[in-house]
């Protein structure tokens, strides 16, 4: 920047720090953010935690309910898109969701659950995802969004 356009545009520069200065004063040098930067700010908290707010906002005890590790993941992924924040990989995704629903709803990671041929799965008996009648019905494909 030359020296000219810093000598013609001092005195606007000079207003507006004074116009800065007296809104701080005004409110007792307390910064105040806009609804967008409210808005943004939740948006990063909710994606740096989203396995621990999937399962907070989208699971819920269900009675004869079954929820595999691969299943779980999968609507994972589907409420991220959804709500337009980058996905965890499976292994930190499947270790953080284990820990929250295990304190949170007092269910523990089984590797009992029938699968096919014969064979186990893990994953989780009553449990289920809120606002989800049946997951072999079609219903609601996605929990509640959130923001």
């Amino acid at each position: 920047m030359s020296w000219t356009t810093i000598k013609n545009e001092a005195s606007g520069i000079l207003n507006w720090l004074l116009e800065g200065r007296a809104k701080l004063a005004k409110d007792k040098l307390q910064l105040t953010q806009t609804p967008e930067q409210k808005e943004r700010a939740a948006t990063l908290l909710l994606a740096s935690d989203s396995p621990s707010a999937f399962v907070r906002s989208c699971l819920v005890k269900k009675r004869d309910g079954e929820l595999g590790v691969v299943d779980l993941y999968e609507h994972y992924q589907e409420w991220c898109r959804d709500n337009h924040l980058r996905s965890f990989p499976s292994k930190p995704f499947s270790r953080i969701a284990k820990e929250e629903i295990e304190i949170t709803m007092g269910l523990k990671l089984r590797h009992d659950l029938p699968g096919e041929n014969g064979k186990t799965r893990r994953g989780w008996k009553n449990l289920g995802l809120v606002g989800r009648i049946d997951a072999g019905t079609g219903g609601n494909r996605s929990c509640e969004s959130v923001g």
